[in-house]
């Protein structure tokens, strides 16, 4: 595997910018899907109802299927929403099998429903997982011990479909901007998820603290928006990637 150093080349700032553009034809913080999460009814996980997460999710799942063949086994996929769609993993590490599969605002839920096209159906050798922040600001009253259900579910079912792969479990970055107050609920559910990944035996990577400032918030050099980094934000989240894919 060809591993490089970051360096801010014309090629990888096409790149980043190609992918920034991805961001906002379908911004991580909207209400893609139309399955809530009311507070007494908890979603059947086996059961979910695909034709209900909308036709762009349905979309890219389909464009997932179909291209799985042309990937070999063994690689790393990265799974998610925008924030993970949009960064440039192939012009940040050249040489590397990484498939990205992450979807504009997608949920845990989504996630949990695409399972197979995006994780099982490539046979991967690394996941690197990052889900979670629309949950997180879009559904303030999903308690959290939905968010363990959810989690847990998907874990169990990477862990009985792959299990040999090396699971990568991101901490959710925080935000800044008008969702800002969901940066409480955002560390109750990082600290969820470095318990979970403890009990799984899975490695958990902290974007989290390396993108906050002292009020909580993400950076303001390293994303323009608030929510998803810029070419600065993808430069340091590739550097904490590096010796997890660099070897």
């Amino acid at each position: 595997m060809l591993c490089v150093g970051n360096r801010e080349s014309g090629g990888l700032r096409r790149a980043l910018v190609s992918g920034m553009l991805l961001c906002f034809t379908g911004c991580i913080l909207s209400r893609g899907q139309s399955l809530a999460h009311e507070k007494d009814v908890l979603v059947d996980l086996e059961t979910l109802d695909r034709t209900q997460m909308g036709e762009f999710w349905l979309g890219e799942v389909e464009r997932f299927r179909q291209d799985n063949p042309n990937h070999e086994p063994g690689g790393a996929v990265m799974v998610g929403d925008s924030i993970t769609a949009a960064f440039p993993a192939t012009a940040f590490f050249p040489g590397v099998h990484i498939v990205n599969r992450g979807i504009s605002g997608d949920r845990l839920i989504g996630v949990i429903a695409r399972r197979s096209e995006s994780i099982f159906d490539l046979r991967p050798r690394k996941v690197f997982l990052l889900v979670g922040v629309n949950d997180v600001a879009l559904f303030p009253d999903m308690p959290i011990t939905e968010f363990e259900r959810q989690y847990r579910f998907l874990f169990d079912q990477i862990r009985t479909n792959c299990p040999e792969v090396e699971v990568f479990v991101q901490t959710i970055m925080p935000i800044r901007g008008q969702y800002a107050p969901a940066n409480a609920r955002v560390l109750q559910v990082n600290a969820l998820l470095r318990r979970l990944a403890g009990a799984y035996s899975f490695h958990c990577i902290d974007l989290h603290g390396h993108f906050t400032n002292a009020q909580g918030e993400m950076r303001e050099a390293y994303s323009d928006d608030g929510v998803h980094p810029n070419m600065t934000g993808a430069a340091v989240w590739a550097e904490l990637l590096r010796p997890y894919l660099c070897h």
